[in-house]
């Protein structure tokens, strides 16, 4: 900021007509002017890279409500932090959120969030293709994925003194996982999760 400031200052001064009534030496009026006039430029010169700055999603500070709001957060997967860097990086999951329908993107998307998973597709059985051991199932089962993890989870049982009608009986902490699956999950598609310690 001050190198800017000394840079304005010297343009506006030689700008100025020249003689003895332009006095700019330091600690003149017309110095003093110039020098608040040259502020204002400097402030307004940084405000505008730090509006570009603002502009890029990993590294906007100021703007970050607002790239929110476009994101469409805080959503029922990533829920509400007050941790910047936890916003901003919610914030680029979201945007780089685009679906896909092989199994290796959703073990990246879960690896990413630091969780190991397998997933289990099924298939009907056929003369010659299937094997010992393969999972088998009806023709509707060729449309569901199952979600493998396999871990010492927390696993909050529902009690009566802590759950509702219609709460599960169970959960893990998952939820978020869960959440981006089924929100990214092609409509053809039906997941489960199997958890298993």
């Amino acid at each position: 900021m001050a190198n800017r400031l000394t840079r304005y200052a010297e343009q506006l001064r030689q700008l100025l007509p020249q003689g003895l009534v332009w006095n700019t030496e330091p600690g003149s009026v017309l110095a003093r002017l110039v020098n608040a006039l040259a502020e204002e430029f400097a402030r307004v010169d940084q405000r505008g890279d730090d509006l570009v700055s603002n502009a890029l999603p990993h590294q906007t500070i100021e703007m970050l409500p607002e790239w929110e709001h476009s994101a469409g957060l805080p959503d029922e997967c990533h829920g509400s932090t007050q941790e910047l860097e936890q916003r901003r990086e919610a914030l680029l999951e979201k945007l780089r959120e685009v679906g896909d329908q092989s199994r290796t993107y959703y073990i990246a998307l879960a690896d990413r969030m630091g969780i190991a998973i397998t997933i289990t597709e099924f298939s009907q059985p056929k003369a010659g293709m299937a094997r010992a051991g393969d999972p088998c199932c009806s023709g509707e089962w060729h449309f569901v994925w199952q979600v493998n993890r396999d871990s010492s989870l927390t696993v909050n049982h529902a009690t009566a003194d802590n759950s509702r009608s219609g709460d599960r009986l169970a959960t893990w902490q998952t939820g978020q996982l869960e959440c981006l699956f089924r929100r990214l999950n092609h409509a053809h598609k039906l997941v489960i999760f199997q958890y298993s310690s």
